[in-house]
């Protein structure tokens, strides 16, 4: 699955761009909190005090979402996920949203340093008044299948729920 990201500011065109990985909304190079108003097909979800968020299909869920603690999602599964950077809340918690749903992030108050970064390939100052809209894209990325199965792929390269071979049937007590 890939996701659509649309870029809207007024007086231009929109922007459309394919991520396989993720949209990052994010404060540049300031470490500061930013507010992001996120809603799921118009509906209000939450404004975000954290250091960005991102909005990651199946395949990237195993990447910056998952060090930002958000859930791994399986391959094949048609969802999003919503995963706020270091919220300043406790309450805000990473979602995962079928991917028949639009997710619509934007500025509720005059903040500026803001950046949209798609898939870490295209970035571009976001600012008050800017939307982006994320949904699932009208074509997948066909990719080759693999032997491994993704568990096995998960325990391989991140060392992901394996077994140790140290323990108490090592011949002691």
């Amino acid at each position: 699955m890939r996701i659509a990201v649309t870029f809207k500011r007024a007086g231009a065109e929109p922007v459309v761009r394919y991520a396989l990985n993720d949209a990052v909304l994010h404060q540049g190079s300031m470490a500061r909190l930013v507010e992001i108003d996120a809603f799921v097909d118009d509906e209000f979800v939450a404004s975000y005090r954290a250091d960005g968020l991102i909005v990651a299909t199946p395949t990237g869920s195993t990447a910056y979402n998952m060090a930002a603690g958000g859930p791994i999602v399986l391959p094949g599964h048609a969802a999003m996920t919503l995963t706020p950077i270091c919220a300043h809340a406790l309450t805000n918690r990473p979602l995962v949203i079928p991917a028949s749903n639009t997710i619509r992030l934007q500025l509720p108050a005059d903040v500026r340093g803001v950046l949209i970064t798609v898939d870490a390939q295209w970035v571009h100052p976001f600012l008050p008044g800017d939307i982006v809209e994320i949904a699932a894209a009208q074509k997948p990325l066909i990719m080759f299948a693999s032997k491994q199965s993704f568990f096995d792929v998960m325990r391989e390269k991140l060392h992901w729920g394996a077994r140790s071979d140290r323990g108490a049937n090592k011949g002691g007590a």
